[in-house]
């Protein structure tokens, strides 16, 4: 091999060097790039909330809860940020609602066995108001917090 060959190879290695050397640079730019995007998402919550409340015994409770529940559990919603709430009637003989005070957010009359589901978006000013059954605003009241993004 003479040293015009040497030239070459070196010159080819030093070129697939670079080649790979680019090629990790682009993937690390792509990963960062995928890592801020998806932090961003979370940080404005893109995701929506999704809460399950079971009216039964002439309260709300959350489904998750099991038998610790509490009755009328504080509902939490970040302003600005899409919200589902599902209501399971468990009350058997009684028909129940859900309304979320000062929003357009509010489910039909159910009766016993029915659910229904209502998607919102709280408004972008934090504050407290309130759910309630409107058939049983006494015993089936609620606190919601709206608060800052």
């Amino acid at each position: 091999m003479g040293a015009q060959d040497a030239v070459k190879d070196t010159n080819m290695a030093r070129t697939r060097l670079n080649l790979v050397r680019t090629g990790v640079s682009v993937l690390l730019l792509l990963a960062i790039g995928a890592t801020v995007i998806g932090w961003s998402a979370l940080r404005r919550g893109s995701a929506e909330t999704r809460i399950v409340l079971v009216a039964r015994d002439m309260r709300f409770y959350l489904e998750d809860d099991g038998a610790a529940a509490s009755p009328n559990p504080e509902l939490r919603f970040r302003a600005g940020e899409p919200v589902t709430l599902v209501l399971k009637n468990q009350d058997s003989g009684m028909r129940h609602d859900l309304v979320i005070d000062g929003t357009k957010a509010r489910t039909n009359l159910l009766d016993y066995g029915e659910e229904a589901e209502i998607t919102f978006t709280p408004s972008q000013i934090p504050r407290t108001t309130e759910y309630f059954c409107t058939i049983h605003p006494r015993t089936m009241r609620g606190r919601v917090a709206i608060t800052a993004p």
